[in-house]
C-alpha cells in the first residue's frame, strides 16, 4: 500500500480571520477585533476600505505583519491609521502567507448592508488675522522728530493655511473675509499648524507666521498677527546668559522690510508700553542693502525705571520713524499666580476641569495668558514648546479661569500622573510668547505650572481629594 504524506501546515493556503467585528472609533477611524485560527499559516493581514456603492479603489489600505502561532490567538485588535473622510464604507479583508505567496479568500463586511458610517469633524476653527502698521506722519517737516503711531487692523483677502500635525499631506486653506476672519468647519480634534505663507514666485514659500494650536470642543479661535511688508519684521531681543539684573545685553535680530524705501539707520529705544520713549538710544545700526537679516550685539545698558520693552525705529536721514516692532522685557512679576485645576476626569488622566489662576502682579506688557501642554512631563523638557491650547486676554481682572472639559488625551503612553499636565505662559500684543533661548538656542517659554488636584469623588459624589504632587518644576 502506498502511503500518502501528510501535508504540513505551511503547504496549505492561509485561513481567513474568525469572529471579526468592526467599530467606528473617534468618529473617523475603524477598529477591528478578530480571532486568528490555529494552524492558520498566515504572516500578513490586509484591511481595505471602500466607499459603499462608490469607487472600486481602496480609500484606506492597511497591511499588518503577523506571525501566527501554532495554537492561534483570540481577541486581537487593530485600528486603521489616519482619518477617513465623511461617508459610509465597506471593508474587505484577506490574509497571506508570504512563504509560498498563497492568500486566503477575501471576505467583505458591510454591517448587514448598512456599511460603516464615518461622521465629519465637529470643531470650527476661527482665525482672525490682524496686521500691524504705522499711521501717516503727523508732521514730516519737523526735523529730528518722532511721528506716527502704531495700530492694528483686520486684514481681508489673506490666505490662511492649516494642516493636521499628524497628516502633513492634506493642507487646508481659507481666505479671510471682510472682517479679517478665516473659518474652517468640520475639523477633527487634534493639533494643527495654523499660519500664513507668502509665495515667492517659484522660490520656496516663506512662512510669515505659524502657530501650533490644539483644536477641540466645538469652536476654537486663534488670532494671527502680521506686520505690513513696508515695515521691518521678526524683531527679537535675546538676553545674554550673564546679563546682570536691571540691565540688557545680548543681541537683537530683525528682517528688513520688503518695500522699495529703506532707512539710513535702525535705532533702538526703551519704551514704557504707551508709546513713550525712555532714556537714551540703545543701539544704532546702519542699513546695509546686502543684508537679508540683522543680528547686532546689544551693549550692556541700564534699564530705565518704567521700561517694559525695546522699540525699533527707522531713521531716514532727517527724522526717526516708529515701527510696530517691539520686544517685551521680562521680569518675574509677569508670571500668573496660584494656577490650579480640580480634575473632574474619573479616568484620572487629568483631562477635564476648570483651570484657575490669579493675575500676574504686573500685567503691563502682557496681552494674553496662554494655556499650554507641559511636555516636560512627557519628553523631559519644554524646549521648542510653543503649542497653544487656549489664549485668554489679559483684561486687568484679578483672577481668570478656563474650562478644559472637552480637551483630548495628549499622551497615551505614560502613566496617568504624567499624561496631561498644563502650564500657563504669557504673550505680548504681537502674539509672541515671552521666553528665552537656552544654551542650545532653543526657545523655552516663561510659564507657571498648574497644580492639579486629582479626581476623587467624596460620599456626596463631588470631585475632591488632597492636592496631588503631579506638577513639574519651573521651566527655567
Amino acid at each position: 500500500m502506498r502511503m500518502i504524506p501528510f501535508a504540513s501546515s505551511y503547504d496549505i493556503a492561509p485561513r481567513s480571520l474568525k469572529n471579526v467585528s468592526i467599530q467606528v472609533v473617534n468618529n473617523d477611524q475603524l477598529k477591528f477585533t478578530y480571532d486568528i485560527p490555529a494552524l492558520s499559516n498566515l504572516d500578513k493581514i490586509y484591511f481595505d476600505v471602500f466607499p459603499m456603492g462608490g469607487s472600486t479603489a481602496s480609500l484606506s489600505g492597511s497591511t499588518r505583519r503577523y506571525d501566527s502561532p501554532f495554537g492561534g490567538v483570540t481577541g486581537v485588535t487593530h485600528t486603521l491609521d489616519g482619518h477617513l473622510p465623511p461617508g459610509t464604507y465597506i471593508v474587505k479583508i484577506h490574509t497571506e502567507f508570504t512563504g509560498n505567496r498563497s492568500v486566503s479568500e477575501t471576505v467583505t463586511y458591510d454591517n448587514n448592508g448598512r456599511g460603516y458610517t464615518v461622521n465629519p469633524g465637529s470643531v470650527t476653527l476661527r482665525v482672525p488675522v490682524k496686521e500691524w502698521n504705522v499711521s501717516t506722519a503727523a508732521n514730516q517737516s519737523v526735523s529730528n522728530s518722532v511721528y506716527g503711531s502704531v495700530y492694528s487692523a483686520p486684514v481681508s483677502g489673506v490666505t490662511v493655511t492649516i494642516v493636521d500635525d499628524n497628516d502633513f499631506r492634506h493642507t487646508m486653506t481659507a481666505n479671510t473675509s471682510t472682517d479679517g476672519v478665516a473659518v474652517f468647519n468640520h475639523l477633527y480634534p487634534g493639533l494643527y499648524r495654523v499660519g500664513i505663507t507668502n509665495s515667492m514666485n517659484g522660490e520656496i514659500d516663506e512662512t510669515i507666521v505659524q502657530d501650533p494650536v490644539f483644536v477641540f470642543g466645538s469652536q476654537v479661535s486663534h488670532t494671527l498677527q502680521t506686520i505690513s511688508n513696508m515695515q521691518p519684521t521678526r524683531f527679537n531681543y535675546r538676553q545674554g546668559p550673564n546679563t546682570p539684573t536691571g540691565k540688557i545685553s545680548g543681541y537683537v535680530s530683525w528682517y528688513p522690510s520688503s518695500g522699495p524705501l529703506q532707512p539710513k539707520d535702525y535705532r533702538f529705544y526703551f519704551e514704557d508700553g504707551k508709546g513713550n520713549r525712555l532714556g537714551d538710544m540703545i543701539l544704532d545700526t546702519p542699513f546695509d542693502p546686502s543684508n537679508t537679516n540683522y543680528s547686532p550685539v546689544v551693549p550692556e545698558t541700564n534699564i530705565p525705571t518704567g521700561a517694559i520693552g525695546i522699540r525699533l525705529y527707522t531713521f531716514d536721514g532727517t527724522s526717526e520713524h516708529i515701527t510696530p516692532d517691539f520686544a517685551s522685557l521680562w521680569n518675574d512679576s509677569m508670571l500668573p499666580l496660584h494656577a490650579s485645576m480640580q480634575s473632574t476626569d474619573p479616568t484620572k488622566n487629568n483631562l477635564s476641569g476648570t483651570i484657575k489662576w490669579d493675575a500676574a502682579s504686573n500685567e503691563t506688557g502682557i496681552s494674553s495668558y496662554v494655556i499650554m501642554p507641559d511636555f516636560q512631563t512627557i519628553d523631559g523638557n519644554n524646549e521648542r514648546n510653543e503649542i497653544r491650547i487656549a489664549e485668554i486676554p489679559a483684561t486687568g481682572a484679578s483672577a481668570y479661569s478656563y474650562n478644559l472639559s472637552d480637551f483630548m488625551l495628549l499622551d497615551n503612553y505614560n502613566s496617568p500622573s504624567k499624561a496631561n499636565q498644563y502650564m500657563i505662559g504669557v504673550q505680548n500684543v504681537m502674539g509672541e510668547l515671552l521666553g528665552y533661548l537656552n544654551s542650545g538656542s532653543q526657545f523655552v517659554p516663561y510659564t507657571s505650572d498648574v497644580t492639579i488636584t486629582p479626581y476623587s469623588p467624596d460620599p456626596g459624589g463631588n470631585p475632591g481629594g488632597d492636592p496631588g504632587s503631579n506638577t513639574i518644576g519651573a521651566t527655567e
